[in-house]
């Protein structure tokens, strides 16, 4: 009887792995007749901002029971990038009707990626300093994600006099190209006139001739806009403004016993094209 019973519990453990045996071999099977994924290129190269079309270009996906399945190819992400290239990595993903998985990878070189740049919505002054007024003027963009404002990090706030605060900026885009601001922050009251500029931060090479006059859009004086006063405003321009690094340019106004003023931050770089 005792024989019997071993008998029995062998035979239900030899089915049993019976069974295992034929399930993972089922699973290694689907793994090794997975799609297969094929670019007609190893690269591509494209303008930042490409859409999922494009980078679906030349990409071609099969499988043995399926058939053609490049329709199926979707873009899983985009990761990685060498500044020194301008490159990023594309990872693609294809699902048979089985639901194996491949995955795979090609680079995409951007033709014109530029790192990011800071921009200012007015001058950087308040009757009083806090972030939320320094950060609410000044903007980031990036060729890659555009609008990285939020991304702006106040790296230094430091008390230069009792009306200067020395501001250091910083910004990253995905590419985790990081690019600094030095800049001050000016303790004043706002005056009554009022000299608007199209831009409050520009950057210019070493070898370009600027005509900072272009920069004044209207003159507001006690709220009555106007432009014929642009004649009487002065422009106090750094001798060294076509030297590399941040310059100030001082915009001044003196009319009926009145005076107004405004900065243009000048960021003076070596050579190349300079952001718009």
């Amino acid at each position: 009887m005792l024989r019997k019973y071993l008998f029995l519990i062998l035979t239900i453990f030899i089915i049993i792995g019976y069974v295992v045996i034929q399930k993972s071999s089922i699973v290694t099977q689907k793994a090794s007749n997975a799609p297969v994924i094929t670019f007609d290129e190893p690269g591509l190269q494209v303008h930042t901002g490409v859409d999922e079309q494009t980078l679906l270009m030349g990409v071609h996906a099969s499988d043995d029971e399926d058939g053609d399945l490049t329709s199926q190819v979707q873009v899983e992400r985009i990761s990685g990038f060498d500044s020194n290239l301008n490159r990023s990595y594309v990872s693609y993903i294809v699902f048979d009707s089985d639901d194996n998985l491949t995955r795979a990878t090609r680079y995409i070189d951007y033709i014109d990626y530029t790192e990011p740049y800071f921009t200012l919505s007015d001058d950087l002054n308040g009757s009083t300093y806090s972030s939320t007024n320094l950060l609410s003027k000044v903007h980031a963009y990036s060729s890659l994600d555009g609008d990285i404002s939020s991304k702006i990090t106040i790296m230094n706030a430091s008390i230069a006099s009792t009306n200067v605060i020395n501001v250091r900026l910083s910004v990253t885009d995905s590419s985790n190209t990081t690019i600094y601001l030095n800049t001050n922050y000016y303790i004043e009251e706002d005056s009554l006139i009022d000299i608007d500029l199209s831009k409050y931060l520009t950057y210019i090479t070493t070898e370009q001739e600027v005509d900072f006059a272009s920069y004044i859009n209207t003159i507001t004086v006690d709220n009555q806009e106007t432009t014929w006063l642009n004649s009487l405003v002065t422009i106090e321009v750094p001798e060294d403004i076509y030297e590399v690094g941040i310059h100030e340019v001082i915009y001044r106004m003196n009319y009926n016993e009145q005076t107004g003023f405004k900065r243009l931050i000048v960021v003076t770089q070596d050579g190349g094209e300079a952001h718009e």
